[in-house]
């Protein structure tokens, strides 16, 4: 009599397996604007709509398309925010800088040489708001660049101490052109433009280099304002046998640039995921800045960017629109 029972639960395990198992793959998640739908394929068609989690930020670019192996259906998931902390400084000794950097414990790693290229339309949207679209590219390999969004950011419990660092949220690939397309339609943005014909976009160039094309956005009248390739230095903070890490500049990055246009900069960096984190990585960033220049936070003002001073040369329509809508300041 045991027999008959024990197969009952056999079944009645397997049943729950195949029950579990059709749930799991026929469900998805898809994103609409701010809400996270979780859609049930049952008969009764119901689907059950979830609030936004403030974790996952205000913006469409906090969910990332990875697509998961479950019977061929796209899953959205969480992408951790990046949240950039940097701050410039003078190259003007530059032996000077490498001597210091060299005393503090940091060696220079492989230079690398790139290419920048800045987009917007011609109302400049996204720079007048502090949002800088780019595509990053080798100098070699114009084939394997990406496309980057560096968000100026405010952050509400930020402390300012007086110095001039800055607050960047980055998001790559296609996060990047989801929200630039955002920002553009909330402008009202979508006008033609005729000057370059959407098949013949990828023969334009600009100062001797064919321009890349942006997905999804050429009905936009997006063209580049501005062109800069960099050599660029970078140096770490690296342990030896007998010293660790001086907690400051763990997790701090130093990059030296060079430009094509002949303006070198110096530029203290590193990368939190929470706003919580920001007033901390400021102050490290503040104290690798004193330790390479002996000047204070609340001393001389900090050297002007590389895209700044490529604008004030090439661009001045661009700077003065961003100075006065207020994301960059004048010098």
């Amino acid at each position: 009599n045991q027999q008959p029972t024990t197969n009952n639960q056999h079944n009645w395990f397997q049943l729950r397996l195949h029950f579990m198992w059709k749930l799991f793959s026929n469900f998805a998640l898809r994103r609409t604007d701010s809400f996270l739908v979780l859609s049930l394929f049952f008969p009764s068609s119901r689907s059950y709509a979830f609030q936004p989690i403030s974790s996952l930020g205000t913006h469409r670019t906090a969910l990332n398309r990875r697509h998961l192996s479950v019977t061929g259906t796209p899953i959205l998931m969480q992408k951790e925010r990046c949240i950039e902390v940097e701050q410039k400084f003078s190259t003007e000794h530059l032996d000077a800088v490498h001597k210091r950097l060299g005393d503090i414990g940091f060696i220079p790693g492989k230079e690398s040489k790139f290419m920048d290229w800045y987009f917007d339309n011609t109302d400049f949207t996204l720079c007048t708001q502090d949002c800088w679209l780019r595509f990053r590219h080798p100098s070699d390999s114009p084939d394997k660049g990406s496309w980057q969004l560096k968000k100026g950011r405010r952050i509400s419990n930020y402390v300012s101490m007086g110095c001039s660092s800055t607050i960047y949220e980055e998001m790559e690939g296609s996060d990047a052109i989801d929200i630039v397309e955002t920002l553009l339609e909330a402008g009202s943005a979508k006008t033609k433009d005729m000057s370059i014909d959407d098949d013949d976009a990828g023969n334009a160039t600009m100062d001797g280099y064919a321009i890349p094309k942006i997905p999804r956005l050429s009905g936009y009248a997006m063209k580049p304002f501005a062109r800069i390739e960099t050599i660029r230095s970078s140096w770490k903070a690296i342990a030896t046998d007998t010293e660790s890490i001086d907690q400051i500049y763990d997790c701090i990055t130093v990059d030296i640039d060079g430009t094509d246009y002949g303006y070198t900069v110096g530029e203290v960096e590193t990368v939190v995921t929470t706003d919580e984190e920001v007033n901390d990585a400021k102050e490290k960033v503040q104290r690798v800045i004193e330790e390479i220049t002996g000047e204070e936070p609340s001393g001389p003002s900090p050297a002007i960017g590389k895209l700044e001073t490529y604008l004030i040369k090439n661009r001045p329509d661009v700077y003065e629109a961003c100075i006065k809508s207020g994301s960059m300041k004048s010098h």
